[in-house]
């Protein structure tokens, strides 16, 4: 009997610092997704009051911000989240540059796609940060 209570009490310790290190793993993953939302955001809202013919600069920001949440490493729950932020951002960014090559009714349903898409990523983010 002394000998599973010692080697029991190894496992629960290296059980709890793998339930610690997962959980600040999920809580890293999840601080570098929101500081890239805040980004997409600020990007998104700047495209969006940007005159057509200054557009491509804009449009290259979100492209770089779509590519720095491509890199982000994450856990099970949060792989929802960056799939559904990154699927918002592809439609938001095929929305603007459909919108500089002059095809404003499909930029305008891809765009609306792209903020459904956010939506589904504002839902999917509080329910894994649960």
């Amino acid at each position: 009997m002394k000998y599973t209570t010692v080697l029991a009490i190894p496992f629960v310790a290296i059980a709890l610092v793998g339930c610690d290190k997962l959980i600040e793993s999920k809580d890293k993953g999840m601080a570098e997704i929101k500081k890239i939302e805040q980004r997409w955001l600020d990007g998104a809202q700047l495209a969006g009051s940007t005159a057509r013919i200054a557009l491509s600069p804009q449009v290259a920001n979100l492209q770089s911000i779509k590519r720095d949440l491509d890199g982000v490493v994450v856990g099970k729950c949060l792989e929802e989240v960056k799939a559904t932020l990154g699927e918002s951002m592809e439609m938001t960014i095929k929305g603007f540059l459909e919108f500089m090559g002059d095809r404003k009714y499909t930029a305008e349903q891809t765009l609306e796609e792209g903020i459904k898409k956010l939506g589904d990523y504002k839902q999917a983010r509080d329910k894994c940060s649960k």
